[in-house]
């Protein structure tokens, strides 16, 4: 029998989530993994669709990815869009994995905006020196700026110097050699009994210049095809300490448009072309040569619009994590 009408059965939404983190600790730059369950306590409707997220303390969003499904109808619930819907009495069991930990973070499960678990990510650090990082803003629009605050806390009696040695951005090193649009106050802090807290500052700008380096195509900006995902952010000092955070992009416009219109050009050429075998020359010639910009955006949406999911982790929305 199929569930009722899910507009039937939304008084209470009896959801009941939970989340478990393996191991419970973990050396700066390892792995987790997060097991995430919803079970759905009414035996007789269903529910949702309702957002789902994994998000951290800033709300920068961990999982799921939106262009991703999970689950499916025979399991009991099924994800798409972002949106979980869950039918009677099911539970639904999702694993995920998330990269290059660099500090502890709380996790919180929420389903329609309502908070149903959390869980800690906890980070070992043996060195003499306690080290956190703090991106804020968390979510960062498109010409939109962050600044990385790392921290440094001495916890033995010794004098330490430590230096900035690297920064990487969604797993491409943005700091030093990088664009100008990344820059730090200062590379070098010294830690002595009498100064026994430090930090620097990593600043990056989110403009076009960032975006065409890190997308390595210097030609257009295409800044928009980013504001999907989450990024980790890390800094990698000297003595081994590795710190992160993540942030996420988000898009102040929908610039979309032209992609969506580009692909449905690209589709009828390609009708035209298998039809009209003439028209090889002519139709794509034209489409290529309407605008040196025009022609220059087609060809980067047919050939290299997979860039940034080869870079991703196959079920989080960490791109670097």
């Amino acid at each position: 029998m199929p569930d009722p009408p899910t507009s039937a059965c939304l008084s209470g939404v009896p959801l009941e989530g939970h989340l478990e983190v393996y191991p419970e600790w973990v050396e700066a730059g390892d792995s987790v993994s997060v097991h995430i369950t919803v079970t759905n306590l009414d035996l007789n409707c269903a529910q949702g669709p309702f957002d789902i997220e994994l998000v951290d303390d800033s709300g920068a969003l961990w999982w799921p990815r939106k262009d991703m499904d999970y689950g499916c109808s025979g399991c009991g619930y099924i994800i798409q869009n972002g949106a979980l819907k869950i039918y009677a009495g099911k539970t639904m069991s999702e694993w995920t994995d998330f990269n290059n930990i660099g500090q502890a973070t709380t996790l919180y499960l929420k389903v329609g905006g309502k908070p149903l678990a959390s869980a800690k990510i906890n980070i070992k650090q043996n060195g003499p020196v306690n080290a956190s990082m703090e991106c804020k803003p968390a979510i960062v629009p498109l010409d939109g700026s962050t600044t990385c605050t790392v921290y440094f806390e001495l916890k033995s009696a010794d004098t330490v110097t430590l230096n900035l040695e690297e920064v990487d951005f969604g797993g491409k090193k943005v700091w030093p050699n990088g664009p100008s649009s990344v820059t730090v106050n200062k590379q070098t802090v010294i830690l002595t009994p009498t100064n026994m807290q430090e930090d620097l500052t990593i600043t990056l700008d989110i403009n076009k210049e960032f975006v065409n380096y890190y997308l390595d195509y210097p030609l257009l900006n295409y800044g928009y095809k980013m504001t999907k995902y989450s990024y980790l952010i890390v800094a990698k000092i000297s003595d081994g300490l590795r710190v992160s955070d993540v942030v996420q992009l988000s898009d102040p416009v929908n610039v979309q448009t032209f992609e969506d219109k580009a692909r449905k050009a690209y589709g009828i050429a390609k009708t035209i072309k298998s039809a009209y075998d003439d028209a090889k020359s002519g139709i794509i010639g034209i489409l290529e040569t309407v605008t040196v910009k025009g022609g220059k955006e087609l060809a980067w949406i047919l050939h290299y619009h997979t860039l940034l999911e080869d870079q991703e982790t196959p079920n989080n929305n960490i791109i670097g994590g």
